[in-house]
């Protein structure tokens, strides 16, 4: 008689607990429910540290000197129509701290000793990412191909530039965590390849095109960015 006197109660009670229960998971964040799928633009931008990539055809230190680290980044505008893809376009900027120096002919010139000092690397790019989404997280996979210069400035001879301009590609693991839902922060590291077979030496007495064919060039060079991210989606 007790259990039946109080069974409206506790049903009563059951059906509340229940529906608070319910409540308080339809009031969790969209990008921690179940299911979560962001779709749309998205802006990104990464601010990295730039470093020398050494391959078999550039050296990041010989004989004649290094190329250190120093800043870059890379700003990304596209498009996400699915979960597991995003496409889009990006500039990559970065510079480098070379220190060495050889010898070159300028035209008209005698043969001079010339010292890198700064480098600057800019490129643009068309890319892709398949991403695989874990809940909040994103495992990109990021692949890349456009163009890109860089600019090497050099001590001596005094207003002497090399450069160099030409194909460029990168691949970039990336892992992102979204903290809104469309707001992600994460990691990225960008690795260049710079297929570029040409040096442009331009000083005030002339202008020659090198070739890259010596084991001991140290540009082109090949280069990573590693850094964070922050990205929108809206």
């Amino acid at each position: 008689m007790l259990a039946i006197r109080f069974a409206p109660a506790l049903g009563a009670l059951a059906l509340l607990l229940a529906t608070g229960d319910a409540h308080a998971k339809d009031s969790r964040p969209a990008h921690l429910k179940r299911g979560f799928s962001p779709r749309g633009w998205i802006m990104e931008f990464s601010p990295s540290v730039s470093l020398c990539m050494p391959t078999a055809a550039v050296k990041c230190k010989t004989d004649s000197g290094s190329t250190g680290p120093f800043l870059g980044g890379q700003f990304q505008f596209g498009f996400r129509p699915l979960r597991h893809i995003a496409i889009g376009i990006a500039y990559s900027g970065a510079a480098l701290r070379p220190n060495w120096s050889f010898d070159v002919d300028l035209d008209n010139e005698p043969r001079q000793r010339v010292y890198a000092k700064y480098a600057q690397i800019h490129g643009v790019y068309a890319w892709g990412r398949p991403i695989l989404g874990l809940g909040p997280v994103d495992l990109g996979a990021e692949v890349a191909f456009g163009w890109s210069t860089q600019i090497w400035k050099l001590t001596t001879p005094a207003d002497t530039t090399m450069s160099s301009s030409g194909f460029s590609m990168y691949v970039a693991p990336v892992v992102d965590v979204f903290v809104h839902p469309h707001v992600y922060l994460g990691i990225k590291g960008s690795f260049y390849i710079n297929p570029q077979l040409k040096v442009r030496v331009k000083g005030p007495g002339g202008t020659i095109k090198r070739d890259r064919i010596k084991n001991d060039d140290q540009l082109p060079v090949n280069q990573i960015l590693l850094g964070l991210r922050l990205g929108v989606l809206f």
